[in-house]
Parts: C-alpha cells; sequence; structure tokens
C-alpha cells in the first residue's frame, strides 16, 4: 500500500545565518532555546525569504560586528501568564500566498515549540514585506552595511524629493 503523505515529502536544505548555527551557551535561558527552534522552524517553511525586518536585520548586523551578542533575529519570545508567546517577523518569497505562508509558519512553530515547552504557546506571525523579481537587490539586508545602508536610503530620498 502506498502512503500519499510520504509520497510528497520532500527535503528542502535551508541555509541558516551563523547566529543560528552557533552552540548556543550553556546557560541559555529556555526562552533563548525556543527562539532558536521557531527561527529555524520558521526560515524552513517554503515561502519564508527572510525573518526579521531590514531595521531588525541591520541592527543584529551592528551588533555582530561590534562584538555583542546577536539576537534571534526576527523573533521574541515571552512567557505571559503561563502561556508561551512567540512572535515570528518574516518576509514572504513572491508569488506565495502570504496568509498560506503566515498559516504554515504559525503551525510548524507552534508544533517545534510545544515539544520543548510544557506551556501552552501561542504564536503570532507578522508579515512585514514580501521580496520578489520587482526588488533591486535580492540578498540587501543580508549583506547591506547597516549605517551605509541608512545614509543610502536618505540620499535616495533626499534626490526624490528635488
Amino acid at each position: 500500500m502506498h502512503d500519499e503523505t510520504h509520497a510528497r515529502t520532500s527535503v528542502t536544505e535551508v541555509t541558516l545565518p551563523a547566529s543560528l548555527t552557533a552552540p548556543l551557551p550553556e546557560d541559555a535561558s529556555p526562552l533563548d532555546v525556543a527562539a532558536r527552534t521557531a527561527a529555524t522552524t520558521a526560515l524552513g517553511v517554503d515561502g519564508v525569504h527572510h525573518l526579521g525586518g531590514v531595521v531588525e536585520r541591520a541592527a543584529d548586523q551592528l551588533r555582530s560586528r561590534l562584538g555583542r551578542s546577536a539576537t534571534t533575529v526576527g523573533v521574541q519570545v515571552d512567557d505571559t501568564d503561563g502561556i508561551l508567546e512567540v512572535r515570528v517577523s518574516l518576509v514572504v518569497t513572491y508569488p506565495e500566498r502570504v496568509s498560506a505562508v503566515a498559516d504554515e509558519v504559525r503551525a510548524q512553530v507552534a508544533h517545534a515549540v510545544g515539544q520543548l515547552a510544557a506551556l501552552p504557546v501561542r504564536v503570532d506571525v507578522h508579515v512585514t514585506d514580501v521580496h520578489g523579481p520587482f526588488d533591486d537587490a535580492p540578498s540587501a539586508p543580508a549583506t547591506a552595511d547597516p549605517v551605509l545602508a541608512g545614509s543610502a536610503t536618505a540620499d535616495a530620498a533626499t534626490e526624490s524629493a528635488s
């Protein structure tokens, strides 16, 4: 007998940022572990281009360059009244349906984090942008110098106002 669910299963290789592949410190809090798990899980969902918005990613790169610990960009986890609240901020890849990607991220993250915690898990997904062929620089948030990116944006705004 052929199992249909296994027939459609595929493995998608995901390139994780260094902040998600470096080992967690031994004294990492359960919330840090949950945030790392949520980020890794969300990045594995088809249609997720990257986590966090431009500002979050630039701030994280700046912290890393200054030798400060990087955060789990795009993910925040809090323990509120006995409920583990996970907030995931992400950019969807065009032409994926935004609602379908958000629903899949919500389901996958809730399942993954739920395996770690003895608490109920609530996941909120915020889609901050859609990335597609219409974007000039496909990797700009990942490679841009945060200081230069900010001044380039200001220069572009000044030129367009002229």
